[in-house]
């Protein structure tokens, strides 16, 4: 397969540590050193508390030698500092491992420099200790993830979508996503294909919005990342709670039954009870966070697939029907447990 013109967008979305500020803090090392030290003025308080603090929109852009640029963008609750990478002419290789080591190695290290003949050398990948450190630097943010964006045309007719994947198609675009290399982190692969000079430029205009975005818009795939990076935290955390529910209620129904049947364990029972909600609590509170997200990951989608709803199983499983069975499995054994608190409470007071 031959691949014309492919980038890589390489983004670290970073949010503040305090929750619900008002006003968010200066600008994290990496951000200053790329775009300097202006910040944006301060956001509508009406904004400010359904979105966040930081404006939701493009905030700055630089560029360097060797085809490099950035920017960085405002996603109401989280800062994302983007990175983009080029490689021009047609290849038959596979260039994303270059590609990312040119963008990452510009949010350790800034723009590159060019030699004395006008060259710039080959990037290393920075290691993900040195990504870690470079973007946990200031303790007033956290790094939340890393999303990456890899984009490439391709001549020719597309036949059916690749087996095996997360694939997804639009129009001439079709959008695959990977599996990524940790719990933070994002990828997606996106084909253009074409079949005319004339239609090339209108598929590279879509990977260009897809990919960075239109004018002063936030890119949709950085704002999916933003959404699904919290929603993929906030999910693993409901899980592990919900874990814990399951067993905990397994330990209630047999004391419930115990001191039903002989008016025992009555002070152990108020301790089940105190564990048993203060677990529902936790699960409840990231069942908010989760529905909470919703909207915001199916705006990002609609901004891609237009009216079109996002299959299941694809490249953007937590704003699809995926997502929403999972919010509804949680909730369902939330339910459960209060179900159980219940009975333990009744069967506290008959003892």
């Amino acid at each position: 397969m031959t691949l014309r013109d492919p980038h890589l967008a390489f983004t670290a979305i970073l949010a503040p540590v305090r929750r619900f500020a008002t006003e968010a803090p200066p600008w994290p090392a990496v951000a200053r050193d790329l775009f300097g030290e202006e910040r944006p003025a301060s956001v509508d308080p009406v904004e400010a508390v359904l979105y966040g603090p930081i404006p939701r929109r493009r905030l700055a852009v630089a560029s360097g030698a060797g085809d490099l640029r950035a920017q960085l963008v405002g996603l109401g609750d989280a800062l994302a500092v983007c990175v983009v990478a080029r490689e021009r002419g047609e290849l038959e290789r596979d260039p994303r491992g270059a590609l990312r080591a040119a963008a990452a190695s510009v949010l350790v290290h800034g723009f590159p420099e060019p030699d004395d003949d006008g060259e710039i050398a080959p990037a290393e990948e920075p290691s993900a200790e040195a990504l870690a450190e470079r973007l946990g630097a200031d303790p007033a943010w956290q790094l939340l993830g890393i999303a990456e964006v890899a984009t490439s045309l391709i001549e020719g007719i597309p036949g059916d979508l690749p087996a095996g994947g997360a694939w997804a198609e639009t129009g001439s675009v079709r959008i695959g996503r990977g599996r990524g290399v940790g719990a933070g982190h994002v990828a997606w692969e996106v084909r253009g294909h074409f079949a005319s000079e004339s239609a090339m430029s209108v598929v590279e205009r879509r990977l260009q919005t897809v990919r960075e975005g239109f004018g002063a818009k936030v890119p949709p795939t950085v704002e999916y990342a933003g959404a699904a990076l919290r929603w993929g935290r906030s999910a693993r955390r409901a899980l592990g709670q919900a874990g814990a529910l399951d067993d905990l209620v397994d330990t209630v129904r047999a004391a419930a039954s115990r001191a039903i049947a002989g008016g025992e364990g009555k002070d152990d029972l108020l301790g089940l009870i105190a564990r048993l909600e203060t677990l529902r609590v936790g699960l409840v509170e990231e069942l908010e966070t989760l529905r909470g997200l919703r909207p915001r990951l199916t705006r990002s989608v609609g901004r891609i697939f237009g009216d079109a709803p996002p299959p299941l199983g694809g490249p953007f499983a937590e704003g699809a029907d995926d997502g929403a069975q999972v919010i509804d499995a949680l909730a369902a054994r939330e339910a459960s447990a209060a179900r159980w608190a219940a009975a333990l409470e009744a069967a506290r007071k008959a003892v």
